[in-house]
């Protein structure tokens, strides 16, 4: 599956030169560092519950970004963003700002050399926990959340409604209908896209 994933990777969204380089970066700095134990090693040495670390398919990201017409005037916040190969491919190919948050010190680490290497002034990187982030300054905001808590996806939604701008929101595997009233957000899309893990259903979703 990753095979395949990273061979449309390549044949779509490599012609970029920019992002073939960046990309190519982004992966020598984890070739004597694997993600997935990083994950858990940061969970394991902060006593934090084990969640499983995944990333977001590019070919998905590009079809998202298709569904919720993301345009150079949008602010995306994707929350748990990793090592942020996302980040760096929704700038590349839609021209907008995009935040990536995480926890895992040396994600952002690694990313922002990246992002100072490469001169990417939309980009932007931050450490820190996506129960608090601030989310005023996002006019879409993508939640890769399939092993969030309800008490997690409640917090989410809380920072969600304080936010005083109109928002999109992405999340992966459920609306934000299951957990909050109908009055606060209205879907706009529903589409299936591919994971690591297989495939599950994806919302768009509005701030009403």
């Amino acid at each position: 599956m990753q095979f395949i994933e990273e061979s449309r990777v390549f044949l779509l969204f490599w012609k970029k030169k920019e992002f073939r380089k960046i990309d190519i970066a982004l992966k020598k700095s984890y070739f004597f560092h694997n993600p997935y134990r990083m994950a858990r090693k940061f969970l394991e040495d902060h006593q934090k519950q084990w969640q499983p670390y995944g990333e977001t398919h590019l070919t998905t990201f590009f079809k998202i970004a298709k569904r919720a017409k993301i345009s150079a005037s949008d602010v995306v916040i994707e929350m748990g963003c990793g090592r942020g190969r996302g980040v760096f491919f929704l700038e590349a190919f839609f021209g907008c700002r995009v935040i990536g948050v995480d926890m895992v010190n040396e994600f952002i680490s690694k990313a922002t050399r990246i992002k100072e290497q490469y001169k990417k002034e939309n980009v932007l990187f931050f450490c820190g926990d996506m129960m608090t982030f601030d989310l005023s300054k996002a006019s879409l905001l993508y939640i890769y959340g399939t092993c969030l808590s309800d008490l997690e996806i409640h917090k989410i939604i809380g920072r969600i409604l304080s936010s005083p701008n109109p928002m999109k929101i992405i999340t992966v595997s459920y609306p934000l209908q299951e957990y909050s009233s109908s009055d606060n957000f209205s879907i706009v899309d529903h589409f299936e896209a591919s994971y690591p893990w297989g495939k599950t259903d994806i919302y768009i979703q509005e701030k009403l």
